[in-house]
């Protein structure tokens, strides 16, 4: 009888207590509205579903010990959550060009892509390892391809390296020997670019092939003949072939 006695004053006591309604309105409002992270000299990233740290650091070529350093609140970084908002270091890419990971992409396509070789995107961006496991959006500092003494052509729709080659005045191995990441030249893709051989037109003029040109008309038109045209231009071969925006020597007119 006691017992049951003291069980109900004790439910009058918590019934009769005042309750802060206040209190517990700001204190989820508090939750809902957090403080402002500021990012200063770094990148404010908001966490997607599906992420983590090592991942998060792939994607923006940094570490997980620079994103812990930049964001302490989030410990060993094991138990980060979709929307929360972090600092990234910004990706520094000194002395190269700054590309973004597209769908579909592995390092062998964007090094052929790019003038470039797998071990050099390795050497520059360190955090891809064995450059097996890149994202699409992911951020990677490329060599900036250097054509010296040669001049630098972006690959077309359509493109392949006999026409490239035929177009400008070249050889095939002449294209391969600027170019050693095409190998024997028979996968190029269009935005590739290439180190072409410059157009030396000795004691020549230079011509640009137009569209509906052939070696007849030409020759006719500059008062030479198709025999001096292949003779300027040995990769024409027959003259049978050449395309719109084909470089060729013609003899200079006196």
């Amino acid at each position: 009888m006691i017992a049951i006695v003291l069980i109900l004053l004790e439910a009058y006591v918590v019934l009769t207590q005042p309750f802060d309604h206040a209190s517990n309105i700001r204190k989820r409002g508090n939750d809902d509205n957090p403080t402002i992270k500021q990012c200063t000299n770094s990148l404010a990233y908001i966490v997607q579903q599906g992420d983590y740290c090592y991942r998060i650091a792939m994607a923006h070529g940094t570490t997980v010990s620079a994103i812990q350093s930049l964001n302490p609140e989030v410990g060993n970084c094991e138990s980060i959550y979709p929307k929360q908002l972090l600092c990234l270091p910004k990706k520094q890419c000194t002395n190269s060009a700054l590309y973004v990971v597209q769908q579909g992409d592995y390092c062998f396509k964007i090094a052929t892509d790019h003038g470039t070789t797998v071990s050099a995107i390795q050497s520059l961006n360190p955090e891809v390892g064995n450059c097996e496991s890149i994202y699409p959006n992911q951020l990677l500092c490329l060599p900036i391809k250097q054509c010296t003494n040669s001049a630098l052509y972006v690959v077309q729709q359509g493109d392949y390296c006999y026409r490239i080659a035929m177009a400008h005045g070249t050889t095939v191995s002449a294209i391969q020997s600027l170019n050693p990441e095409v190998g024997n030249c028979e996968s190029i893709y269009p935005n590739q670019l290439l180190c072409l051989p410059k157009k030396q037109c000795i004691n020549s003029a230079v011509y640009v092939v137009q569209q509906g040109d052939k070696c007849n008309k030409i020759a006719t038109d500059h008062g030479t003949t198709v025999a001096v045209i292949q003779k300027l231009n040995p990769e024409v071969g027959s003259c049978k072939l050449i395309s719109p925006n084909q470089v060729l020597c013609l003899p200079a007119k006196e």
